[in-house]
């Protein structure tokens, strides 16, 4: 059987026995599941004994996942979309003990909670979930989108409390803040984190003209920890990224990945494509922006692209020097065949240049890391001195059914071999 890749489709948990849980969104035909299993620290399969029982990998039908996370009583869960009509989809969130095991009693049994915004029933009533974080208090935040109505698409932020309920005080929207931007259509969300400060930070971007082809830009706003809009953030709540390679086209921009540094200035990073005069160009972005939400002008945002390639997915961790990592996928077309690799690039944090030397991983370099054609998705940082990137490989681009997990030190460089430990021959929709 066949398997789609999709952009975004693997997530992972260090879980509170040191096990890891990994999600890996595969797609058949009109289908899709999202499957889970378990694994030691050092990479070997946790079996799974009985049968039926703890640790048996099992796939959960859903329109695409959004997350995983781990709670605080050692239980994991997940956030997808559900289709509940043709017209209706909603958030959900499924906890399960942190083996998989039916009967988890922190909420009075296996938990499956939706969450539903329904800006404008009935012909509007789809939602859909994007990313997953948990607060120091081990509330769940879930981020999304909701229709209201053609291109009117708003910002949806969830709080899950520990027992399971949604938390009426935050939002003011019975445990929702529904957010919108000024001017904007067709809204993406694609990440939430949370600064030491418990703001949560909500990232994606946006179209703000109609037509075939509209032009658009990245954003980045803040939520206060209740769930208020932060106006003091940029512009009255919302930094908006416009295109930095000034290339003349229409611009399509998403922000995919939030860190922070010592300074609690934030990283944004992810993909654009310029589209005009029958060509399409495809870029990394990553940009740098004060805590008071101002564009930080001494970090310069001068995009990455290789020749011919379009630019996907973005992730981005801090080395212990000068440097920032973003990981990415670029996909070639040649000879009529359409080819993806992924990458890891460096820039200098002091001021956003490139290092000098071969600081960056070649698309060559890495399809001799994995097989076939690759794709990095994700970064998943493991304490002070290590990280993880997300992976998927495959034979061609539509068949990426081998999910990886590299494993690199944050040292001054990338290093050249990265531990392929997660997956390492891949895990099969049954």
């Amino acid at each position: 059987m066949g398997y789609q890749w999709n952009a975004t489709g693997v997530w992972a948990t260090k879980l509170t026995n040191g096990k890891w849980a990994v999600a890996t969104q595969l797609q058949s035909g009109g289908g899709q599941t999202i499957q889970v299993n378990w694994f030691d620290a050092d990479g070997r399969v946790t079996p799974a004994a009985p049968a039926n029982g703890p640790y048996t990998p099992f796939g959960r039908s859903s329109w695409n996942g959004a997350g995983i996370a781990t709670s605080d009583d050692g239980a994991f869960t997940l956030l997808s979309t559900v289709q509940l009509s043709s017209n209706n989809t909603d958030l959900q969130l499924y906890r399960s003990w942190q083996d998989g095991s039916d009967g988890y009693t922190g909420c009075a049994g296996t938990f499956f909670n939706l969450i539903s915004v329904d800006m404008a029933p009935p012909n509007f009533m789809q939602d859909f979930a994007r990313s997953l974080a948990v607060d120091e208090k081990g509330r769940m935040i879930v981020a999304g989108i909701a229709r209201a109505g053609g291109n009117d698409t708003r910002i949806v932020v969830a709080r899950a409390r520990p027992d399971c309920f949604l938390d009426a005080t935050f939002g003011g929207h019975g445990g929702r803040a529904i957010i919108t931007i000024p001017g904007a259509t067709s809204v993406r969300v694609h990440v939430a984190v949370l600064d030491d400060d418990s703001r949560i930070l909500v990232g994606g971007g946006y179209a703000h003209e109609t037509g075939s082809n509209p032009d658009g830009r990245c954003f980045v706003t803040r939520l206060h920890a209740d769930g208020r809009l932060d106006t003091g953030f940029g512009d009255n709540g919302f930094v908006r990224i416009d295109n930095t390679t000034k290339q003349s086209g229409s611009w399509q921009c998403d922000i995919r990945h939030i860190t922070f540094d010592a300074a609690n200035r934030i990283y944004v990073n992810g993909d654009f494509v310029v589209t005009g005069d029958e060509r399409v160009d495809g870029f990394t972005l990553i940009q740098r922006i004060r805590s008071n939400g101002q564009i930080d002008s001494t970090f310069d945002p001068l995009p990455y692209a290789r020749p011919g390639s379009y630019r996907s997915g973005g992730a981005a961790v801090l080395l212990l020097d000068d440097k920032v990592v973003v990981a990415h996928t670029g996909t070639w077309t040649r000879v009529d065949e359409q080819v993806t690799f992924g990458e890891l690039q460096t820039r200098r944090m002091t001021n956003g240049e490139w290092p000098p030397g071969p600081d960056f991983i070649v698309p060559e370099t890495s399809s001799q890391t994995l097989p076939g054609t690759s794709a990095y998705h994700r970064i998943i940082e493991d304490g002070p001195d290590m990280f993880y990137v997300l992976a998927t490989s495959g034979p061609d681009i539509l068949t990426h059914h081998k999910t990886h997990m590299l494993r690199y030190r944050r040292e001054s460089t990338i290093p050249k071999e990265p531990t392929d430990i997660i997956f390492r021959n891949g895990f099969q929709m049954p």
